[in-house]
């Protein structure tokens, strides 16, 4: 049997050069930190991936809003400055095997449960609960929506100081999507520029 070779060719996502086509997808590995720091666990993990020959990889989600955000126990996330240290270690230890990481961006919306946000009332852009979950939601506000825009545009901001590729969203009907009536297409944003 012959390998389909346009897949292990080069290409181009948006402005960036990347060695291959094969792309490692978001997975959720919950190797982070109760606090939602990337670990060594995580590092290497990712590591023996860009080793192995992957084109980019594609970070699993990582939050811009750590309390109503949240899909799972165990997030990543870059809502804060301080994540951006640990954030280029795993960027460069990818980097050192010519490989792109993204990191895909993230707020649950009504997806989330309040098990997950602390007993906190789950927030989405209307009071809509979703089928899944099934619990009372809390509208945002405008201020509210203003500053999850913020926070998206400051996670991206901090994934470009940490070395990161670019930002994908995460396409699993997140809150920026709760605000559609139909899917979006997944979309990439590169850094570089």
């Amino acid at each position: 049997m012959t390998k389909p070779q346009s897949l292990f060719k080069s290409g181009r996502i948006s402005c960036l050069p990347i060695r291959n086509r094969v792309v490692m997808p978001p997975l959720g590995m919950a190797l982070d930190s109760a606090y939602g720091e990337i670990t060594d666990y995580h590092i290497a993990y990712y590591e023996v991936r860009a080793r192995g020959g992957v084109g980019p990889i594609v970070m699993e989600a990582c939050l811009v809003e750590p309390t109503f955000g949240k899909s799972d126990f165990a997030n990543s996330r870059i809502d804060d400055n301080r994540f951006i240290p640990i954030m280029h270690r795993l960027a460069n230890a990818i980097h050192k095997h010519d490989t792109r990481i993204f990191v895909q961006m993230h707020h649950a919306g009504r997806q989330s449960n309040s098990a997950l946000t602390g007993a906190v009332q789950i927030v989405a852009p209307s009071p809509v609960s979703s089928p899944v979950i099934g619990e009372t939601l809390c509208a945002l506000s405008l201020e509210e929506i203003a500053d999850l825009e913020d926070r998206f545009v400051q996670g991206a901001l901090r994934c470009k100081m940490a070395g990161m590729d670019g930002v994908k969203r995460f396409n699993h009907r997140p809150c920026e999507q709760q605000f559609r009536n139909c899917p979006i297409e997944d979309q990439h944003c590169c850094l570089s520029s």
